[in-house]
């Protein structure tokens, strides 16, 4: 789950796809591309992180019961890196949505649901869990055979 603090109204909000959210002050925004690549933007964003996976597993064990220790309950979160490749500033997703139009074609992984491009020949992406892969571009696209490929917009 990807979210942006605001360092100026100190406001923590989630990101929606293809909408534009922003704190209450207007000092930070973000938003979803696809499934996998989110930008930010604002002299007062930070971009932070949840593990999806973990918080889940988190919140179902404080639905069973709300008095475990909170070490019990604990899942990874934190800052972004700055340099995330699925998770970047604005200015650099708009250079990302340009490449991918140069790309070769996007797929779907069955098993954890990422979303692959390769976007060069000798670029190859491997999805979250690693079963499955794509490689070549446009040029030589190769790929394992689960991929579901995604009809581009």
């Amino acid at each position: 789950m990807k979210l942006i603090f605001c360092t100026s109204c100190q406001h923590v909000f989630k990101l929606r796809r293809q909408q534009t959210q922003y704190c209450p002050c207007g000092m930070a925004w973000g938003r979803y591309h696809d499934e996998r690549l989110a930008s930010y933007g604002g002299e007062s964003a930070v971009p932070l992180i949840i593990v999806n996976s973990q918080f889940i597993k988190a919140f179902r064990a404080w639905q069973e019961d709300d008095t475990r220790p909170f070490a019990e309950l604990d899942f990874t979160g934190g800052f972004c890196p700055l340099k995330s490749e699925t998770f970047m500033h604005e200015d650099d997703a708009k250079l990302i949505e340009k490449l991918k139009q140069l790309g070769g074609p996007r797929a779907k992984c069955p098993f954890c649901g990422d979303i692959i491009q390769s976007m060069h020949r000798l670029d190859f992406r491997a999805c979250e869990c690693g079963k499955s892969f794509i490689t070549g571009g446009k040029e030589c696209s190769r790929s394992s055979e689960n991929l579901e490929f995604l009809k581009e917009d």
